[in-house]
């Protein structure tokens, strides 16, 4: 169950040289917070896997996808104000809804290409006691290469 709580996230983590680089689940979290009607596009894999992050984004997400399936699309303002504080890279973004649907599809596909690299190793792992192992793996593998080469096509 999603709780009704809002969370507090915090202001972004931050190094002595300054801030920490954004990272897939930064990208994907402004992505979807400014646009949130993306989340329409999102697969169920999708979904599963944003949640699954490490915090706090896994809960963010899970936060969001409670927001979108009782209120439906909000703006940035009406989040931000739910979720209390957000600043720096979680903070506005600027493009065509478009070009940023791509962009978090870029980022979506290159996280389930992680996951899958990682499935691909467990059943690698498993061959020499699943005689399902193999082709299991050959999926992945498959499905893994699919992903990695829509990446490389020219936008």
């Amino acid at each position: 169950p999603i709780s009704s709580e809002t969370p507090d996230w915090g202001a972004p983590r931050q190094t002595r040289r300054g801030m920490v680089p954004m990272g897939r689940s930064d990208q994907a979290a402004r992505l979807l917070l400014n646009h949130m009607d993306f989340m329409e596009a999102l697969t169920h894999e999708d979904h599963n896997l944003l949640c699954a992050q490490p915090e706090p984004y896994g809960p963010l997400f899970v936060w969001l996808e409670g927001q979108f399936h009782e209120y439906g699309v909000q703006t940035w303002v009406v989040l931000r104000e739910r979720l209390r504080v957000m600043d720096g890279p979680l903070g506005v973004t600027d493009g065509e809804p478009s070009e940023l649907m791509a962009e978090l599809r870029g980022v979506l596909d290159r996280n389930l290409i992680a996951h899958i690299k990682q499935q691909e190793n467990d059943a690698v792992a498993a061959m020499s006691t699943d005689p399902t192992a193999a082709q299991r793996l050959r999926e992945l593998h498959a499905q893994r290469l699919s992903l990695e080469a829509k990446l490389r096509k020219p936008a």
